[in-house]
């Protein structure tokens, strides 16, 4: 019995379940919305898409080890398929790197993988994968929305496979210089995930001692959450400190996301993570090209830039902004508060896989701890405290995000003076000393998220109160 099935074709014509892509695609429960009933209508939009603009050409289909995922994925290519496309499913669980890799190899037209990424194990979703991999802009995904059918029916598909493991695998190696984690001992943490097998086999092939923590596929992930958040991950810090390890390396379920901890069980951010591997790409590797930080990155990416004299773009929330910034060669792409992390002369969208072995390239080439690496780049760039918040979205809380948006007398932000503001995504404020403030709605919850950076702890904590008088709270 196939876990959270549905019948197909059994709404009222008008009355059909809105399905809308995200930041990053179609995501929803399976015991609700994700059926095949809604993957056979989301299929249909892609393919009618694809048809408005294609004639004729392969697409490159994956999935990952969630309840169903080869099921749906299979739906997709029947689909696909009645369009007139060559449809190819992947001959296993795949993560996403490897699925977005495998549309340009393959020279598809595009890719479609059947994933719920790091949301919990009842979720499954799907992701729209353009020619160059990357995932499509608000004016495409709102095109495939307005041809999403109320009703589409199953059609035939007779299996075609490839495999997207070795191709992947030996591009890394030609990517990063993975001769420098020879010595190297490192935990891999796949969390039960797609994965399973990757960036262990990369390391262990190049001299690395490796142990791999929860490789098994499990749809269920064994209970565990797939997100590799801090709170999440006190497995791998136990298994860093057993091994005497220099580095242990979380991915989540699909393997786009990317977590480290150093030897001492320090859990670093996105945000930390990013810039430890900025400063060596750019003031190690050399390499050109721009950075591009999502709206709600740290402050210090600034400084970096400034000091490397390297050009900086920051792009609303959302990793398919950052693809667009890497397709015209940007060599870094960073989403600080979501461990997304891409590199130039990559994949145009973000790698927890190449970002764990770029991180122990790093570490390795540079021959002293990550340890001791953060604490020469946060003193050298003024690495800032970080606040988070969340507040529903309800009236007061709306119209104050509202009236942020309009109002341009305020020159004052918790005691601190305005310097500059941004539109970007939801409402910036660039406050005096490097301090900052951003309020948005999320896209994903019903919720405004408000950040804020400063740079003691004292500060961040009194610009976060200003903050909840503001919005109520």
């Amino acid at each position: 019995m196939v876990r959270g099935r549905a019948m197909c074709g059994m709404s009222i014509l008008g009355d059909a379940y809105k399905i809308r892509f995200g930041t990053s695609g179609w995501r929803d429960r399976m015991d609700s919305n994700f059926n095949d009933r809604n993957v056979l209508r989301a299929a249909s939009g892609i393919g009618a898409y694809l048809k408005r603009h294609n004639d004729g050409g392969q697409v490159v289909v994956g999935y990952d080890t969630r309840h169903n995922s080869d099921h749906f994925a299979q739906l997709v290519c029947g689909i696909l398929n009645d369009f007139g496309f060559d449809s190819i499913i992947s001959d296993a669980p795949a993560p996403t790197p490897a699925i977005v890799m495998a549309v340009a190899s393959h020279k598809a037209i595009a890719g479609v993988q059947v994933t719920a990424s790091h949301n919990p194990p009842e979720y499954n979703g799907i992701k729209f994968l353009l020619s160059s991999g990357a995932s499509p802009l608000p004016d495409v995904t709102a095109e495939v929305e307005r041809l999403i059918p109320d009703v589409a029916k199953p059609k035939p598909y007779s299996r075609k496979t490839f495999s997207p493991k070795e191709d992947y695998l030996l591009a890394l190696k030609k990517r990063f210089r993975l001769n420098a984690v020879k010595g190297m001992h490192v935990v891999v943490d796949t969390r039960h995930g797609a994965g399973g097998g990757y960036l262990s086999a990369v390391l262990s092939a190049n001299g690395a001692h490796v142990w791999e923590l929860n490789r098994e596929y499990d749809p269920d992930f064994c209970g565990m959450s797939p997100n590799p958040t801090e709170v999440n991950v006190q497995g791998l810090k136990d298994a860093v400190a057993a091994n005497k390890a220099d580095l242990g390396i979380a991915n989540d379920g699909d393997a786009d996301r990317f977590a480290v901890v150093d030897a001492s069980g320090r859990y670093y951010t996105a945000n930390e993570s990013g810039l430890v591997l900025c400063d060596y790409l750019f003031n190690q590797r050399h390499e050109h090209g721009t950075l591009a930080k999502s709206v709600q990155s740290t402050a210090a990416f600034d400084r970096l830039c400034a000091h490397a004299g390297v050009k900086e773009v920051e792009v609303p929330v959302g990793f398919k902004y950052i693809a667009a910034e890497l397709m015209k060669g940007a060599a870094f792409g960073v989403e600080g508060a979501a461990l997304g992390i891409a590199f130039g002369n990559w994949i145009p969208d973000k790698d927890g896989i190449a970002a764990g072995a770029a991180m122990c390239e790093a570490v390795g080439d540079q021959k002293v701890t990550l340890s001791q690496i953060w604490q020469r780049v946060s003193q050298a760039y003024s690495y800032g405290q970080f606040v988070t918040m969340e507040f529903p979205r309800l009236g007061k809380v709306m119209e104050t995000l509202d009236f942020l948006k309009s109002e341009t007398e305020r020159d004052m932000f918790g005691g601190r003076k305005i310097v500059g503001r941004s539109y970007l995504d939801g409402v910036k404020l660039n406050l005096s000393d490097g301090a900052w403030f951003l309020a948005r709605v999320s896209g994903t919850e019903p919720s405004v998220r408000v950040y804020i950076e400063a740079a003691t702890k004292k500060e961040a904590d009194e610009l976060s109160d200003a903050a909840r008088r503001m919005f109520g709270f």
